[in-house]
């Protein structure tokens, strides 16, 4: 049996002690969720900017050429004809082909890192790779890793490097270099390209 008093607090409520200790304890979440939200603002990871797949190039200033082409097709190959400056089909010569991620260079491709993409000569010791089964698939070796990939976040994000590939119609090479894999207004698999053509 419990005792008079007992019984009268239970009657009347919480006590002024509970109840200051529920308000600290809301107060702590509150303020510890609103830092977590903070903090998170500044820790999570920035998509790069996207754009709207085309089908032609735009040639920006600088006299280079830029262009969006959409690879979200998981089966079938979409070729980039940089002379036309057009998307071309699997069945058309085409100096790149793309599927998702993946790059493909039909006559060879050379990686040349983190070098100024208006480079002027063309360094000696170029280590041209050709297509080629990379990690369970056809891919060009020195394409295939153009990107961090962000385990948490799961985005792809450029390396921002130079790469050379040798022209499919045997008409010289170009320099070219991955700018984004992401569309606009928002989602994956719109690769943004942007090159130049070498002497």
């Amino acid at each position: 049996m419990p005792r008079p008093q007992e019984a009268e607090a239970e009657l009347l409520g919480p006590s002024a002690e509970s109840k200051q200790l529920l308000g600290w304890t809301l107060g702590l979440f509150a303020l510890t969720f609103g830092g977590l939200f903070f903090v998170a603002s500044y820790i999570m990871p920035e998509v790069e900017p996207g754009f709207p797949a085309t089908e032609k190039v735009e040639v920006l200033p600088d006299g280079s050429f830029q262009i969006t082409i959409g690879v979200r097709d998981r089966d079938n190959w979409v070729g980039l004809d940089m002379g036309a400056g057009t998307v071309v089909t699997d069945v058309q010569p085409a100096d790149l082909r793309f599927r998702r991620y993946v790059i493909r260079a039909p006559a060879g491709a050379a990686a040349l890192g983190d070098v100024p993409f208006d480079f002027e000569e063309l360094p000696e010791d170029v280590k041209w790779e050709f297509d080629a089964n990379v990690d369970g698939g056809l891919q060009n070796p020195a394409v295939a890793r153009w990107y961090e990939y962000g385990l948490q976040s799961h985005l792809l994000t450029t390396k921002g490097e130079t790469y050379l590939v040798q022209r499919s119609t045997g008409k010289g090479k170009a320099a070219f270099k991955i700018v984004s894999y992401y569309c606009e207004p928002e989602g994956s698999g719109c690769l943004t390209i942007r090159y130049r053509f070498l002497q």
